[in-house]
């Protein structure tokens, strides 16, 4: 166990000289101490000092705790790993976004009703409600690319505090279907309002041609 122990234990005989000459030197002690004792004292403090020594060569080539971890193969120190934090750990905890694009199943798309599965009082409650919001804050003429993006993180802090369930889905990507929907929804009213006003003024348009046309035949 300790290969270099016979280099630092010293000799009887060294020891009892070295003993003579501290006895002399120390009459009050020296006289109840035997050569033989003193032998074995000796060689048992040099025990412990073996014992210390290679402790302390073992624990340098293992490296302290603290210490970076080494490479043996390329040398190189390595740090400790990364920390992971709290909004990383957060985030990988919320629900992601499907494949694909809402609506467009036969793209690879989803429907947003199976992929929430909610019930539907509640679909419709939180549908009902980014639509008025989108209604109110947008212009539903321009696509979703084209709406100012302030207004659209309006509409998701208006949702996430009206209904927190909206808060488990990663990106708020819920939301923002809901607004895509919202806004395909009231683009397609505004084209239907438009053209039964362009149907209406061209009736009215007729209508007085043809009254124009009578009161001529009837002079």
């Amino acid at each position: 166990m300790f290969p270099f122990l016979h280099l630092l234990v010293p000799t009887a005989p060294s020891l009892s000289r070295g003993f003579i000459h501290w006895k002399n030197s120390s009459t009050a002690i020296a006289p109840l101490i035997s050569t033989t004792s003193i032998t074995s004292i000796t060689s048992f403090t040099s025990l412990i000092c073996c014992i210390l020594i290679y402790s302390s060569i073992t624990e340098q080539s293992r490296g302290h705790p603290g210490d970076p971890v080494t490479n043996t193969s390329s040398g190189k120190k390595q740090g400790p790993p990364a920390l992971v934090s709290e909004a990383d750990s957060e985030d990988e905890e919320l629900i992601p976004k499907p494949l694909g694009e809402v609506g467009r199943l036969g793209h690879g798309g989803y429907t947003l009703t199976k992929v929430l599965a909610w019930p539907p009082k509640k679909y419709e409650k939180v549908k009902r409600f980014i639509g008025n919001l989108v209604e109110k804050q947008l212009d539903c003429e321009l696509i979703w690319s084209d709406q100012p993006p302030e207004r659209l993180k309006k509409i998701q802090e208006l949702a996430i505090e009206k209904h927190t369930i909206l808060k488990q889905y990663r990106g708020l990507w819920v939301v923002d279907n809901f607004i895509q929907g919202a806004l395909k929804y009231q683009k397609s009213v505004l084209k239907k309002e438009k053209l039964e006003k362009e149907a209406v003024k061209g009736c009215t348009s007729t209508s007085e041609k043809r009254s124009g046309a009578n009161s001529h035949v009837g002079q």
